[in-house]
């Protein structure tokens, strides 16, 4: 690393996802100077950057089980308009990004966006500094933690931490892409009581999008090939507006690590939602007027690398209930993987199974602070979809509520403890107590 100025800070953070916007408010809300280093323009991630139309279930129970911070997230984009109250809550990506910049400037963080991570100094058991580049070339930070909010593990990594990559063979499940679309006409659309009545229902909207791709592609107006299928994971739409939000599409065979890869997707994500939008309009009366407003500028990627950490969070965690003496959030989200290849998802490999959907009403898991942790450096934490745990848990731990949770804890923990790996568990969840997490749940599960 070359001689220059190197700045301090208390936590320094790469990835503004909503694991890192929330691990840096968290962090600043308890007095500690934060920095949060994003290579992007904007924060939120998948949720904005990445369009993804919405959040999944806080819980399947009767009420939320997550932290309080993302209570406090969705009641303020409610409050902005970019949200509502359905079961599965739709985000508004303009405004998700204006209301991470606010309650960042309100704690107090530093933040510094299109700005890339080029070198790590290590010492030990403890990284040293980082340097940067952004427009005005290259910068140095030390800090007493550092977080690796990349999503891919980038910093853990770089680091030398050890990681995995999808399954045994490396195989990565579907990627997508996420789009908006203006100009829909609400009133044309079948008029059902589940449509209307919630305004976004997403069951039912996703469940007839995916009828016209299939009958669109037996029809042959559209074709899936081997590395990619029109699927639509999920669908939303604005009533009042007539905006439809869609995570859309399946890229099969690549490597979410690969720079060539990742932006191949992106641009051919783009033809191919300028094509689907094409095909709906020519074939529904209620789209013919449609418009693509938006496409992402990151893609929607399920897996990547995750690292291998103190604890790691296997699928029993999921289908026992288990319970841990560190954790810091409950949940109840499923084991949510999405295929491997066209095949696969051919053969069912994208659904949501009966099995699986009653074990989430029915049960909840605990999420451990050592998933977070590594084994090798003690200044190092690790949120959002690289955290230590199963191909299989992950496909549960990766979804924004959850991530915002895990945020919460490891913000909170970088503030207290230098190094964080040294934070007092029982002190950690007392505080994430009196800020109204949860991590008990006396609730009686909604039954089927």
């Amino acid at each position: 690393m070359n001689a220059m100025d190197t700045k301090h800070y208390d936590v320094v953070i790469i990835g503004a996802g909503v694991g890192g916007v929330s691990t840096a408010i968290s962090a600043a809300r308890h007095g500690a100077k934060t920095l949060l280093i994003e290579a992007g323009a904007c924060p939120g991630g998948m949720g904005t950057a990445g369009l993804v139309p919405f959040f999944v279930p806080f819980s399947y129970k009767p009420e939320p089980i997550v932290g309080e911070l993302m209570r406090e997230i969705h009641q303020r984009l409610i409050d902005l308009g970019g949200s509502n109250d359905a079961s599965w809550a739709t985000v508004d990506a303009e405004l998700f990004k204006y209301l991470c910049d606010e309650m960042m400037e309100e704690a107090g963080v530093t933040v510094k966006y299109l700005t890339t991570l080029r070198e790590v100094s290590r010492t030990g058991r403890r990284i040293e500094s980082i340097s940067v580049c952004d427009r005005s070339l290259k910068s140095s930070y030390s800090a007493d933690n550092f977080i690796d909010a990349t999503g891919d593990a980038a910093l853990a990594y770089m680091t030398g931490i050890p990681v995995k990559c999808g399954d045994k063979d490396r195989q990565m499940q579907a990627g997508s892409v996420c789009f908006v679309a203006a100009g829909i006409k609400p009133e044309l659309l079948e008029d059902t009581p589940e449509l209307h009545e919630s305004h976004s229902d997403i069951s039912y909207l996703t469940n007839e999008m995916r009828k016209w791709c299939k009958e669109w592609e037996a029809s042959g107006e559209l074709k899936n090939s081997k590395e990619f299928e029109f699927h639509i994971a999920g669908a939303s739409i604005d009533m009042k507006r007539g905006i439809l939000r869609c995570n859309f599409g399946h890229f099969y065979g690549f490597d979410f690590t690969n720079g060539d890869h990742l932006s191949y997707i992106l641009r051919e994500g783009r033809k191919k939602v300028v094509e689907f939008v094409d095909c709906m309009k020519r074939n529904i009366p209620a789209m013919r007027d449609a418009i693509v407003l938006a496409t992402p500028s990151l893609p929607d990627v399920r897996e990547s690398r995750r690292i291998v950490g103190k604890y790691v969070l296997e699928d029993n965690a999921f289908w026992n209930g288990e319970r841990h003496e560190d954790d810091i959030a409950i949940a109840d989200y499923m084991i949510d993987l999405h295929a491997l290849t066209l095949e696969e998802s051919i053969r069912g490999g994208n659904a949501i199974t009966e099995e699986l959907l009653d074990t989430s009403i029915n049960k909840f898991y605990g999420v451990p602070f050592s998933i977070m942790l590594t084994n090798e450096v003690d200044n190092l934490g690790v949120v959002g979809r690289c955290v230590s745990a199963s191909r299989g848990m992950l496909g549960a731990l990766r979804v924004m509520p959850i991530v915002i949770a895990m945020g919460q804890a490891l913000g909170t923990a970088a503030a207290l403890s230098n190094p964080v790996a040294n934070v007092n568990i029982p002190e950690l969840q007392k505080i994430l107590l009196q800020e109204g997490a949860i991590l008990d749940y006396a609730g009686t599960p909604r039954k089927c």
